[in-house]
């Protein structure tokens, strides 16, 4: 079973993928250069100057949002197994906000953390002080971003659905506005059975030019591309994980993180093609198993 270094390492190398990016966003320069070591698309070149931080690897963009929600929901798991509900709500309420300045998409995870966070109480009367404790939070950062941090850019950008909701009674944003016009469904039977077996678009030199039918959602990248049977098989080893994991009969904390990982996987898809690394996270979740998280 997996020790409770690992997990030490998982959180250990989130926070170093913050402090990458602060200094990324710091000294703008390095940040260039390292892109110009990556094979990035022109389309990324030409967003490095946004107002966002960037990590490593596969820790920018979309896929920082796949890391931090996910690196947030097993802090919360982490934490509560230990008994410890103050560190839990405290971490993985640091790792969601601070992910969402590499990706707003980390922002899904925050109300599968107030979930988890109520669903883990041990009492009716704990249930009570918990869901008090998230309205206090909740309130306390509206009075942050709306007095101390109204005028930050960064913020601005990164808790922009928290700031429409403030400033214009939305929640969303202007990437959600873009997002709603993705969802193009097919026109023809033959798509949904056998889809047209094209994942981008390419122009008359055979170079990529955005995804097919002009969509980022990841549910009908994967429609066009290989109809509902690629829908389908791309979710077998999650549903196959599930069954398995719940016929193991873990303890009730541990149930709902496992629970929470797989539907903030199913959530995101309906913003972009997300994953996990499945090897990796599936290792990590058999450490929830009898108290060994």
């Amino acid at each position: 079973m997996v020790k409770k270094e690992a997990i030490g390492v998982v959180l250990l190398g989130a926070i170093f993928q913050i402090i990458v990016g602060v200094l990324f966003f710091i000294f703008i320069e390095a940040r260039s250069k390292l892109f110009a070591l990556e094979v990035v698309s022109e389309g990324t070149m030409s967003n490095i100057e946004l107002m966002r931080l960037i990590g490593l690897g596969g820790v920018k963009y979309f896929g920082a949002g796949i890391y931090f929600g996910v690196v947030a929901l097993i802090a919360m798991g982490f934490f509560m197994a230990k008994r410890r509900p103050l560190l839990a709500w405290t971490v993985s309420l640091f790792f969601a906000l601070t992910g969402s300045l590499f990706a707003r998409t980390t922002l899904v995870s925050l109300p599968l953390l107030f979930v988890l966070f109520i669903l883990s109480s041990k009492s009716k009367t704990m249930a009570i002080m918990r869901i008090s404790g998230i309205l206090l939070t909740v309130a306390l950062l509206i009075l942050a971003l709306h007095n101390i941090y109204k005028d930050e850019p960064l913020y601005r950008w990164g808790l922009e659905p928290i700031y429409n909701l403030l400033e214009h009674g939305q929640l969303k944003t202007s990437s959600s506005d873009v997002l709603k016009t993705m969802y193009t469904f097919p026109d023809r039977t033959h798509t949904y059975i056998f889809g047209d077996g094209k994942y981008v678009n390419r122009d008359v030199m055979g170079r990529e030019s955005g995804y097919y039918m002009h969509t980022d959602v990841g549910y009908m990248r994967l429609l066009y591309y290989g109809g509902v049977p690629m829908v389908i098989a791309y979710f077998i080893p999650y549903m196959v994980a599930t069954v398995l994991y719940l016929k193991s009969r873990p303890q009730k904390t541990e149930k709902y993180v496992f629970l929470s990982l797989i539907a903030f996987l199913l959530i995101l898809n309906l913003k972009g093609l997300a994953s996990v690394n499945f090897a990796t996270d599936i290792f990590l979740f058999s450490s929830l198993k009898r108290g060994n998280f």
